[in-house]
């Protein structure tokens, strides 16, 4: 059980990792879209 919590834990953490990363590059993407837009 104890084990089976962990992995859990695990696999939430690295969710919320990639998730992160993905939100960071969605956002570095839409600044450079406005940049060209102002531009």
């Amino acid at each position: 059980m104890r084990f089976h919590c962990f992995l859990y834990l695990r696999i939430l953490f690295f969710f919320i990792l990639n998730v992160h990363n993905f939100n960071s590059k969605v956002n570095t993407f839409i600044k450079n879209i406005k940049k060209n837009f102002v531009i």
